[in-house]
């Protein structure tokens, strides 16, 4: 890769206690890792595809994957160590899901994150030493995530291609709070706005304008889960005010933003 990956560790816990039998259905914009001792449990996602985890073992609930947890069964003493992170490359590219993880892994794998996500838990945001810690676990759980993506060449070509773009991505993450033209884009990479719209759907899965309206709502999502208030979130994603916020959140989420933080509140 030539630039540079970044990550955030957006919320983390350790051995908070499992209370409930069931965690109903709910989706994070950014990867969900998580490690249950004494506890077996399912994972449901709405595709139908489901996982039976047993204790130790690691669960990896990719962005963006609306997903529901069962408890099947509990011992006397049980703990969960999660964290929600995301890495991007190039200023904005979100490496995972352009990479395909497993849905699991063994508990070998799950004592190496727990432990890191324990050693996360006890850092203090506010001191400069514990922030670069944060940085240098956040690179040792990468390095354990990356030992397990499934290789596909499509996927590789896929991130290749990203990556020629990665100033305009770059560009897009950096202006969300501002409107953003096809040929404001294209200017970053030196193309024409025609052949960049046609250069960035196939680097990106997805139309320019698809795209930016995501990544609004990807950034909404992650400040209101890191308790940002509704009119921080407008400013920093571009709405004029809290209304067209709501309404914008609720046609591509479903359901209103304070109803996504209720659904996701404590999501482990």
């Amino acid at each position: 890769m030539t630039d540079a990956i970044a990550f955030t560790c957006l919320d983390r816990g350790d051995d908070s206690p499992a209370k409930r039998s069931v965690i109903d259905w709910r989706e994070l914009p950014c990867l969900l890792v998580s490690v249950r001792r004494g506890l077996h449990w399912k994972l449901l996602l709405d595709h139908g595809v489901s996982h039976t985890f047993g204790p130790g073992e690691v669960m990896i609930i990719p962005p963006r994957t609306r997903h529901r947890i069962e408890i099947l069964s509990r011992t006397k003493v049980t703990g969960t160590r999660w964290a929600h992170i995301r890495y991007t490359v190039a200023g904005g590219i979100e490496l995972f899901p352009l990479m395909t993880l497993p849905l699991s892994a063994g508990a070998h794998i799950g004592k190496k994150i727990g432990d890191i996500v324990s050693e996360l838990a006890q850092l203090s945001p506010d001191a400069i030493a514990d922030r670069a810690r944060e940085q240098e676990l956040g690179f040792r759980i990468l390095g354990i995530l990356l030992s397990l993506v499934r290789r596909d060449p499509k996927q590789t070509r896929s991130l290749r291609e990203a990556m020629r773009l990665a100033p305009a991505f770059r560009y897009i993450e950096e202006h969300l709070a501002e409107n953003i033209s096809p040929s404001d884009a294209a200017d970053t990479v030196g193309l024409s706005p025609s052949r960049f719209t046609v250069l960035f759907k196939a680097a990106a899965g997805k139309p320019l304008m698809d795209h930016i309206r995501e990544a609004r709502i990807a950034r909404v999502k992650m400040m209101l889960l890191s308790g940002g208030t509704l009119s921080s979130a407008a400013r920093a994603a571009g709405y004029t005010t809290s209304f067209s916020l709501s309404r914008a959140f609720k046609t591509a989420v479903g359901i209103s933003p304070a109803s996504y933080i209720r659904a996701n509140q404590d999501l482990r």
